[in-house]
This record gives structure tokens, C-alpha cells and sequence, in this order.
């Protein structure tokens, strides 16, 4: 059912029924892989989802973005080889679990390029981290794959006060990042519910997003997000990887913008 439900939600988007969804189903799916479960995951409902459209929708490029804490390794195993499904993940590194998802895994065979994985090495990252992570690599690379649609598998275990992620997304964090999926493909964004393992920050973040799918005013943030410097070194090293592949990441770290990001890095005292 849980599957099914994100299937019947991407077939009412492609054929115009919705604007975008959110499919708010467990149980998660991300950690399942083609021939096992795994993680609390027994069907992989984002990729089945994913596959539908591909495959009976008739769509020829689909981009999934995981941010869950932990690494979609399901997700990314059944794609890594396939160009018409870009796999994106900002997750816990390290011998978090479930261990996959380092920054060079790309993708294998005609797949290379097509898995972005930023693994944030270090506990304690939040919206300075997570923020910039969309606007200056996540989207510049799907806009530049064109998905047709997103499907966000949207973990809220990096939420602050999460009780296993150790990461400190807020409110105003996930209503950004919900806002750069709408950005890549308008009117074509599906989400899933993955994990999230703290009832209140769980309901408000969900809520969050689903208020900027219904077309509700972005919040603003108090001050310019500028990430912590070992963030900041963890998308350096997504950027390396991923300069090959992509036009906007050959560019990125010589542009005015990055360069001004990156002062500002060196410059903030406090930042770890």
C-alpha cells in the first residue's frame, strides 16, 4: 500500500490531476533493495515509483532527492547504472548507518555521473549546511539533468530533535529545501515519507513542506547562511567529483558567487 500510494500519487501529477504531492506512508522505503529489505524498508516505494514513470508513464528523465539522514543505498544500487534516473543524497558519513553513500560514488557504466552523494562527515549540521547545499549543487545539477519530475524521499531524521539522526535541520530549513525541488521541476514534485523517529519535529517539518507545495510564502531566515567549514569542504569534495560530469560544477568554484560563499567561510571564526 505504502507503494502504491506513491505510484497513484506520481500518476496524478504527470497527467496533470495534481500539482505535486506528498504521500505520507509507512512504512519508509529508501534502505530497500531490488531483492531484500532493509532498515524498517521492505519496498523500495521511491524507486518503484520512479521506475513507473520511467517505464509506463513514459517519462524519460527522473530525479530522486534523499534527505534522509541516513544514505538511500537501496535507492542508489537500483539506479547507479541507469542515466535516466539521477539519484542525489545529502546524508551522515562516516560508519553512520547504513555505511554507503561516500562522496565518489558516482554511479557505475553509463550511470556514472547520475549518483550525487554529499555526505556530511560531522554531527551537528543544519540549515547553514543544508541550504547551501541545494542552492549552490543540488539544483544547479538537476536543472541542468532536466528531470521531468522529483520524487523527494523525504526523511525527517535530520531534523533537530530528532531521536537517532544527530543532524539539526529546522522548519525554515526543510521549507527551503522543499522550495528548490520546485525550482528544478514546477508542478512536477512528488514527496515520500521516509524516516523521522520524533513525532513533533516529524509533524511540523511535513506540515512545512507541504505548506510550500499549496503555494505558501517562503519564511525568511534572520541572517545570511554561510555553512561550517568542514560542510563546506564536504561540498567542495562533491564538486570535485562531480566537475567531469557537470557544466555548472566545472564552473562553480571559479564563479563570484562560490568565491564570496568561500571567504566567508574563512572568514566566520566560530564556524567548526
Amino acid at each position: 500500500m505504502a507503494a502504491g500510494t506513491v505510484m497513484t500519487c506520481v500518476k496524478k501529477v504527470v497527467d496533470g490531476e495534481l500539482d505535486s504531492a506528498f504521500a505520507l506512508v509507512r512504512p519508509p522505503g529508501h534502505h530497500a533493495e531490488a531483492d531484500s529489505s532493509m532498515g524498517f524498508c521492505i519496498f523500495n516505494s521511491a524507486a518503484v515509483a520512479a521506475q513507473y514513470a520511467r517505464t509506463v508513464l513514459g517519462l524519460e528523465r527522473v530525479a530522486i532527492l534523499d534527505w534522509d539522514v541516513h544514505h538511500g543505498n537501496g535507492t542508489q544500487h537500483i539506479f547507479e547504472s541507469d542515466p535516466t534516473v539521477m539519484y542525489l543524497s545529502v546524508h551522515k558519513g562516516g560508519s553512520f548507518y547504513p555505511g554507503t553513500g561516500k562522496v565518489n560514488e558516482v554511479g557505475v557504466e553509463n550511470g556514472k555521473g547520475f549518483t550525487v552523494n554529499c555526505p556530511f562527515l560531522m554531527s551537528g549540521m543544519g540549515d547553514n549546511d543544508y541550504v547551501p547545499l541545494f542552492r549552490h549543487i543540488f539544483v544547479p545539477i538537476m536543472k541542468e539533468f532536466n528531470p521531468q519530475l522529483v520524487i523527494v524521499s523525504a526523511g525527517f531524521d535530520c531534523a533537530a530533535g530528532d531521536l537517532i539522526g544527530p543532524m539539526r535541520v529546522s522548519i525554515k530549513g526543510f521549507a527551503h529545501m522543499m522550495q528548490c525541488m520546485l525550482e528544478v521541476a514546477p508542478g512536477r514534485v512528488v514527496c515520500a515519507l521516509e524516516g523521522g523517529y520524533d513525532l513533533a519535529s516529524t509533524a511540523a517539518a511535513t506540515q512545512s513542506c507541504i505548506e510550500i507545495l499549496l503555494g505558501e510564502s517562503l519564511p525568511s531566515f534572520d541572517n545570511e547562511l554561510i555553512p561550517r567549514k568542514s560542510a563546506f569542504e564536504d561540498m567542495k569534495n562533491c564538486i570535485k567529483e562531480h566537475a567531469p560530469y557537470w557544466k555548472c560544477m566545472k564552473t562553480l568554484e571559479t564563479s563570484e558567487e562560490w568565491t564570496r560563499l568561500a571567504k566567508q567561510v574563512a572568514e566566520e571564526k566560530s564556524n567548526l
